[in-house]
């Protein structure tokens, strides 16, 4: 048997997929947070990340080490309201799904998606996606989870999303 050899990341072959994801974050608090969610938006083929914040109008060197230089292929926009955004885009028929485990939330993973265009909504680490943003959703989808703690990190919790996502739509090569 030959040994396995790690891929370079030259040599990575990339998947693709046809969706057109817009993520909006709200209210994160930590930096890494935000370097974390390019990084990983990035390296799912998220077009544009919204950060909801009034502490932070542009990358600081601590997200940009934390992106592993994500930040050069995202569009990444800092704004203070998350309303006008979410409003143009469900002009332009996106779907607007919340990220959040409520009582009436459904399992990522029973959700389907009619559509291409989506808007992923996140919230705060420790408050979750904000009341006002919960209304404007289409849905509301949440992960199962299986241990003892009663939530994940948000970025990871966006990797599991963003990976069941671009499954739906993904291109067979």
């Amino acid at each position: 048997m030959s040994k396995q050899i790690q891929s370079t990341h030259q040599e990575f072959c990339r998947a693709s997929h046809s969706a057109e994801i817009i993520l909006l974050a709200e209210n994160l608090q930590s930096p890494e947070n935000y370097g974390l969610l390019m990084r990983t938006s990035e390296s799912m083929g998220v077009k544009k990340c919204y950060f909801i914040t009034s502490d932070y109008q542009e990358i600081t060197p601590r997200m940009k080490r934390c992106s592993r230089s994500a930040e050069k292929y995202l569009e990444v926009e800092f704004s203070q309201s998350s309303k006008k955004i979410i409003e143009d885009y469900r002009k332009n028929n996106f779907i607007i799904i919340s990220l959040e485990k409520t009582n009436n939330s459904i399992l990522i993973t029973d959700f389907s998606l009619k559509t291409y265009k989506i808007l992923l909504l996140l919230g705060n680490e420790k408050s979750g996606v904000s009341e006002e943003i919960l209304s404007l959703s289409h849905a509301v989808v949440h992960i199962d989870m299986y241990g003892k703690n009663s939530s994940m990190n948000v970025v990871n919790a966006t990797g599991i999303a963003l990976f069941h996502i671009t499954n739906l739509f993904k291109i067979k090569n």
